[in-house]
């Protein structure tokens, strides 16, 4: 079979390819690499030195294939070990890529997952102009679920290249890793990874166009692929003294807390039989032996004196005397362990005896005869127990999922500058909103322990982070979509929208002012309790009602510890709330009635929810599937609101209309993390650039670039300052923040 790709091997020939790429106007590209991402570190197989330890190659780009017609790629080997090219030769040949294709206009740049690329591209001096594609975002706009692989998509669109990852994969673990793959197996698959990756563009390309996704591709993805990947790129720099300080602190109060639980009478009663437990079956077991070495079914030259060894093990267990590894049993209870915790909460006469409220799911999602004990059962246990063990055991896996996520991971993820590099998924969840890993910044812990995490994300001397936030972004939605004149109302007199829905949840709306200026901001006041609960209650049915919670799972929300909330009382508080705005309940239903007949809903942006489980059989898909064509619309716009402005104020700082730094190394995005955003900020322009960004953020170029805008309802943004994440404060356009830095 004729090779489809061609190796180079010299600088003319870089050039030639890069010819061609001019006379297409299409470049296809993808790097194979040493790492998983420009910051990471790739195993390399074992070391000759010490062949008992892991070897580690540094992160580099190893080749780079290219395709700008379907039927035959190039591969250039970049700093691979069998390259023909020096180091100064690879940095030439970037030169010339970016010279040549990145920044030219005239050719459109593809790639599978763009934001690697692009960081990789980055890391040496490359820079880009013109149309990019991504043909994976594309993929996630034309089908939100997974997978979104390439292999998945080629094999779907392609099926006579469905194995062709089958080879160079047997390769990765014969030679220990995709440092160590030899070239020429390598280019065959990069060539071909390039060659479906311009396949698949040319055919999605049209189903955008005909589906009327390319304003929200072309405007919104590909846009956010250079935010994004630039705010990775630059990293978040972590004061590592505190986050070492963290890891002893931490670690004593998650001791501590183990401690306390193990100290329950309850906790010491169910350890108590779980040893005598553990001693019986050891006697069993060794009276066992006795028997079939008694029966010749164990055979022995000292039949006595195997018998006797085995008497005195016994003798020494009924003393409880447990030697050897194998005896021993620890002496307190392992929290962390599925099966204690499934024998302490439901299996043993010792331990809780709580009713299973539901069972694990197997591969295919079907209920197995194993009770969970996941978050959402020790949620709706922690309603029952009386003991607190349960709130105690939740607030142990708190600590547990921080230290080990937020603590202990990015310690040894950080850079030799202290910089921590987030990767965000712009395809990460089905409605559009996105997510983030290594680490996860969108699910931080709230409250106190936030703080204590963000407080070890710090700027730069000479700046300080700045977080432009939306407030009530998707009520904000809900109330334009809905046009439900009650809550347009509540915006438009700058009311909070919870305490608001407090107040005409009791009937006393007009009295918004003084409950919300005085009595919630007097702790003092007889009724500031009163309404602090009523505010938090507000604000659980607002969000539990548009995130599409059954009444079940709004229960179980507004339930606390003494003071539980019923399904029936949770069924009403929903229709009280529907009756409070009434176009909120009519847009629900027309949402339910449009599912019903196209098995699909758009949000305002034009991004589609595909959700045909409103067709299914089973009662419990639909339901999901009407929660869900009410929940998407929502939950993606005011993602797509926060994304869209990022994308305007990018615009804004590359054209210098805004200014944050004058060290070019922090003038990007920062983060992004929910509907917020965040940068680098020179105290110097402050007040010159919060206004511009918190007017963008406001008013974002919708109506040009999506062909909406919102009218009856504006999105409002709170701008706050800090030396650190963790400790923000209201932007205050009189604060001279130059003195911040001097104190």
């Amino acid at each position: 079979m004729k090779k489809r790709y061609k190796i180079i091997t010299t600088l003319e020939e870089v050039e030639e390819v890069i010819s061609y790429c001019q006379e297409t106007k299409y470049c296809s590209f993808d790097y194979e690499t040493r790492a998983d991402g420009p910051m990471g570190l790739a195993f390399a197989g074992k070391n000759k030195d010490n062949p008992t330890g892991p070897q580690f190659k540094e992160d580099k780009p190893t080749i780079m294939g290219i395709c700008f017609q379907v039927g035959f790629a190039y591969v250039i080997p970049l700093f691979h070990d069998e390259s023909p090219f020096s180091n100064r030769e690879v940095l030439k040949i970037f030169k010339l890529l970016s010279q040549g294709i990145f920044e030219n206009l005239d050719i459109v740049k593809i790639a599978y997952n763009f934001k690697f690329e692009y960081k990789w591209s980055m890391r040496y001096g490359c820079q880009f102009k013109g149309r990019l594609f991504d043909a994976m975002l594309a993929k996630h706009l034309l089908d939100e679920e997974r997978p979104n692989d390439l292999k998945s998509l080629s094999t779907r669109m392609f099926p006579e290249t469905a194995d062709y990852e089958d080879e160079v994969g047997k390769l990765v673990k014969e030679y220990k890793g995709w440092a160590n793959v030899p070239l020429e197996p390598l280019a065959k698959y990069c060539a071909m990874d390039c060659e479906l990756t311009l396949k698949i563009m040319v055919v999605l390309e049209q189903k955008l166009w005909s589906n009327n996704f390319y304003k929200l591709f072309r405007n919104l993805s590909m846009m956010q692929t250079r935010v994004l990947g630039e705010s990775e790129n630059m990293g978040f720099i972590i004061d590592k003294k505190y986050l070492e300080s963290l890891v002893v602190s931490q670690k004593k109060l998650i001791d501590s807390t183990e401690e306390a639980l193990n100290d329950n009478k309850k906790i010491r009663k169910f350890n108590r039989a779980r040893k005598t437990e553990h001693i019986e079956k050891l006697i069993e077991f060794t009276q066992l032996e006795i028997r079939k070495i008694r029966s010749g079914e164990l055979e022995y030259k000292d039949v006595n004196r195997a018998i006797s060894n085995r008497e005195d093990k016994i003798s020494r267990y009924i003393a409880g005397q447990l030697v050897t590894k194998k005896e021993q049993i620890d002496d307190t209870v392992n929290f962390n362990s599925p099966n204690q915790m499934v024998d302490l909460l439901f299996h043993s006469p010792k331990g809780f005896k709580f009713k299973v409220v539901k069972y694990t799911l197997d591969d295919r999602k079907q209920p197995t005869n194993r009770p969970s004990t996941n978050e959402e059962v020790l949620l709706e246990l922690e309603q029952i127990d009386k003991s607190g063990f349960i709130t105690h055991l939740l607030k142990l896996r708190e600590l547990n999922k921080l230290y080990s996520t937020y603590i202990v991971s990015p310690l040894g993820k950080l850079t030799d500058k202290n910089r921590l590099h987030t990767s965000y998924l712009i395809h990460g969840t089905t409605t559009g909103r996105l997510s983030s890993r290594n680490p996860n910044l969108q699910n931080i812990p709230r409250g106190t322990t936030s703080s204590i995490i963000k407080k070890m994300f710090i700027p730069p001397p000479g700046h300080l982070i700045l977080e432009v936030d939306y407030g009530q972004a998707e009520l904000r939605v809900v109330a334009e979509i809905s046009n439900d004149k009650a809550m347009i109302e509540l915006f438009e007199k700058g009311y909070n929208i919870h305490v608001a829905t407090a107040c005409k949840a009791d009937g006393v709306l007009d009295e918004y002012e003084f409950i919300n200026k005085t009595i919630l901001k007097d702790e003092n006041h007889p009724d500031h309790i009163y309404w602090v609960k009523r505010k938090k209650r507000a604000k659980t049915i607002n969000f539990g009602i548009i995130y599409g919670q059954t009444p079940k799972m709004l229960a179980g929300s507004l339930s606390e510890p003494g003071d539980l909330v019923t399904e029936d009382e949770a069924a009403q508080f929903r229709q009280e709330w529907l009756d409070l705005y009434p176009g909120v309940k009519k847009w629900f239903k027309k949402q339910e009635n449009f599912l019903r007949a196209n098995g699909w809903v758009k949000n305002i942006f034009g991004r589609k929810r595909r959700l045909p489980g409103i067709w299914d059989s089973q009662r419990g898909t639909q339901n999901k599937a009407i929660r869900d064509c009410i929940n998407a619309p929502i939950q993606g716009a005011s993602s797509d609101m926060t994304q869209t402005a990022s994308v305007v104020v990018r615009d804004g700082i590359i054209n210098n209309k805004i200014i944050l730094s004058d060290d070019p190394d922090f003038k990007n995005q920062l983060y992004t993390v929910h509907d917020s955003l965040g940068f680098y900020i020179m105290p110097k322009y402050i007040h010159q650039s919060v206004p511009l960004i918190s007017a963008i953020c406001e008013y974002p170029e919708t109506k040009k670039y999506f062909g909406f805008k919102m009218k009856k309802v504006r999105m409002k943004v709170s701008a706050e300052i800090g030396m650190n994440w963790g400790e923000l404060k209201g932007y205050n356009p009189n604060e001279d923040y130059n003195k911040w830095l001097n104190n």
